[in-house]
């Protein structure tokens, strides 16, 4: 099972997996009432909640889940506000303690939605959570960047205006914040999945962040493989659930090739 992509129910399958072997969870499900999902939010949440008591057990206790979902506007129009309260406290009633919520958003993305009382819906949350009950109990590494060229001064420090002293650089890079603006389209070099895919650079920044080498990734739900091959990429074991056959065998073929002839 481990390193490779398994084809069925989540919960099933996850039933197999050894209690508290999971390092990371970065998983995005079927969101209700969207590409051919028929549950309401209700139903929904009452399904996810059976899904992510399963998540918790396969997460060792200091484990993360980085939990991807946007809902629909309701039948009225209106913004679903349960995304920002129900899921939260659906987490939280299975044992999970939240880290952060990071936001994906898309700097270029299709039209979709009721465009006549509302804007392009460019954005989805990534709840981030852990059964751990200290903050130190986690693993957690920042995401850095290289600065800013106008920013690095001669001497190797960086100028920073808003205190107007300069600061020793880090090598790594400078820390990012939890707005994540990734594109979905370019550069990817990935099979089409059914439904949609988030990009390779959302698992990748939850896999530096919260793993080391070696370390177990599970994606429950994971469609042509994004989270799979992010984690092979990065050195780290891994575990794909697809109830989809057909996407399951395309995950399967495209982890499997070799990065050399990838775009990185």
């Amino acid at each position: 099972m481990i390193n490779g992509i398994v084809t069925g129910d989540c919960i099933n399958v996850m039933g197999g997996i050894d209690s508290g072997s999971v390092d990371l969870i970065v998983t995005s499900p079927p969101y209700p009432s969207q590409k051919g999902n028929t549950m309401t939010v209700g139903e929904w949440l009452a399904w996810m909640t059976a899904v992510s008591t399963a998540m918790r057990r396969t997460l060792r206790p200091a484990g993360v889940l980085a939990f991807n979902v946007m809902f629909k506007r309701t039948k009225d129009g209106w913004f679903d506000t349960r995304l920002f309260t129900a899921v939260p406290a659906m987490l939280e009633a299975v044992g999970f303690n939240m880290i952060d919520v990071y936001i994906y958003g898309k700097p270029n993305p299709p039209p979709n939605g009721s465009l006549t009382y509302s804007d392009i819906p460019a954005w989805e949350p990534t709840f981030v959570c852990t059964p751990a009950r200290r903050v130190s109990d986690y693993r957690f590494d920042h995401a850095r960047e290289e600065y800013a060229a106008k920013s690095v001064t001669g001497d190797g420090y960086v100028y920073t205006s808003r205190t107007g002293r300069t600061i020793k650089r880090n090598r790594r890079g400078a820390m990012q914040t939890n707005l994540m603006m990734m594109s979905s389209s370019g550069g990817q070099n990935r099979p089409r999945a059914k439904g949609q895919s988030f990009p390779r650079e959302l698992p990748e920044r939850f896999i530096r962040q919260h793993t080391a080498v070696g370390d177990l990734v599970l994606d429950p739900f994971c469609g042509v493989g994004t989270t799979c091959r992010a984690a092979k990429r990065l050195g780290r074991s891994f575990i794909g659930i697809e109830l989809d056959a057909g996407e399951a065998e395309v995950a399967r073929e495209w982890v499997g090739r070799p990065f050399q002839a990838e775009l990185l």
